[in-house]
């Protein structure tokens, strides 16, 4: 399978988040990301593995707990 390279408005909408946080993580070098002259690319394959090894597993009884609970009432 050939590689896709996507731009950096791309990997803004695929990862949902903003140009600046994009830039901040390619120049902290955590994102996974190649240069061409001026122009910062990256591979679709390698950005979605990014995503998912440094997702946090959240437990269904967490989410369960915080779904019952009304705007105006306290968590205990």
């Amino acid at each position: 399978m050939e590689s896709v390279y996507i731009r950096t408005s791309d990997a803004c909408k695929l990862l949902c988040i903003s140009p600046s946080k994009i830039y901040k993580l390619t120049s902290a070098k955590a994102i996974p990301f190649y240069k061409v002259g001026g122009t910062i690319l990256f591979k679709r394959e390698e950005l979605i593995s990014f995503v998912e090894s440094t997702m946090v597993k959240v437990s269904q009884p967490e989410i369960d707990r915080f779904d019952l609970l009304s705007p105006f009432q306290e968590a205990a």
